[in-house]
């Protein structure tokens, strides 16, 4: 399979495993997909069948192609109201599209969706100050 394609797998599995806080051993239990081939998914080792993968998605309770599709900015936009922030939130996304470091850049945007929506907003300003400091 195409480098890429499990390359999006692998992060979209990894984002939506930490959302919905499930750990691997759990996953593995809910789909009886075995402990290893789940940490394979993770890392991008490998790609799962399709099979496997509607078995993920619902263990998951998500959609199959949020597991395949390359994650769109809506889940993230939906998270800030004014286009302001919305704005700042694409800018830090073409940063992580470009970051070398990718599983760093995905952490931090997962665990933004699980602050409340005054640390939100303060994480937002400050990121503000951030942004407009290194322009």
């Amino acid at each position: 399979m195409n480098k890429r394609f499990r390359e999006i797998f692998s992060n979209n599995l990894r984002y939506y495993m930490n959302v919905k806080n499930m750990s691997r051993q759990k996953l593995a239990d809910k789909t009886g997909i075995a402990y290893t081939t789940i940490r394979d998914y993770e890392k991008g080792i490998c790609y799962a069948k399709m099979e496997k993968i509607e078995k993920i998605a619902v263990a998951l309770d998500i959609p199959t192609y949020k597991l395949t599709d390359a994650r769109d900015n809506i889940d993230i936009m939906n998270l800030v109201d004014n286009s302001e922030d919305k704005q700042l939130m694409l800018d830090i996304m073409k940063v992580a599209d470009n970051s070398r470091d990718k599983k760093l850049m995905l952490d931090a945007m997962t665990f933004f969706e699980t602050l409340s929506k005054e640390k939100k907003q303060t994480m937002l300003n400050t990121l503000k100050v951030i942004y407009n400091d290194m322009q």
